[in-house]
């Protein structure tokens, strides 16, 4: 006599239906997703003064990002030494503020993607990163298996997101210690930043246990 469990004749959850590495992945994409939405880089810095030890002073304003600014301090006029910068930090009200603002403000302008590119980049890629996630899952109805060529990709999109995003908040202050020294504080990234982060890693460890089945 056969017996059938009648559990086996139950649906499956969703959280067994798809593979709980992809289930991780969609849960740091959409995390990255919802932070993009929050305020990321509330303050920015709106113009700089770059004195030298002879008297030139160098004023520089920023309308969207700080640009060039370790650039000048670094390369001093002739016979003379760099003494000082000063900065002003200006607030950046939401919904600018927020990692899609920031993204827009460089992306929709030419003169400023130019620019900016590598800022663009830099806040783009885990974007990338998080809807290749959820894509896949999507494409393979949560098994991996099913389709193995685009795994690859999604790892290597996936490792980079989190040094893409370290680098986008290194623009805020044109790579210089000193200027966020200057800022006191109001240069660092607000919360969703870390969120979005931590999103990115958790997409990160889901890519990387996709690798077996390439293997």
């Amino acid at each position: 006599m056969t017996i059938v469990s009648r559990a086996l004749a139950r649906p499956l959850t969703i959280g067994r239906q798809l593979d709980r590495r992809l289930l991780l992945g969609v849960v740091g994409a959409l995390v990255i997703l919802v932070s993009y939405l929050l305020p990321m880089y509330p303050e920015r810095i709106g113009s700089a003064r770059t004195r030298f030890s002879k008297g030139t002073m160098i004023e520089s304003h920023f309308s969207v990002l700080v640009s060039g600014q370790h650039y000048r301090q670094e390369h001093r006029p002739l016979d003379e030494e760099f003494e000082s910068v000063t900065i002003r930090v200006a607030p950046v009200p939401y919904p600018a503020s927020s990692g899609l603002g920031w993204l827009a403000a460089v992306a929709t302008r030419r003169t400023t993607l130019g620019q900016h590119a590598s800022f663009a980049l830099a806040m783009a890629l885990p974007l990338v990163s998080a809807l290749a996630m959820v894509a896949y899952a999507a494409a393979t109805r949560g098994e991996p298996a099913r389709r193995t060529h685009p795994i690859p990709a999604l790892i290597h999109l996936a490792v980079a997101a989190p040094l893409a995003l370290v680098l986008a908040w290194l623009h805020q202050f044109d790579f210089s210690a000193h200027l966020l020294e200057l800022g006191e504080g109001a240069l660092m990234p607000a919360p969703a930043f870390w969120v979005a982060l931590g999103g990115t890693v958790v997409v990160a460890a889901s890519a990387l246990s996709l690798r077996r089945e390439t293997l």
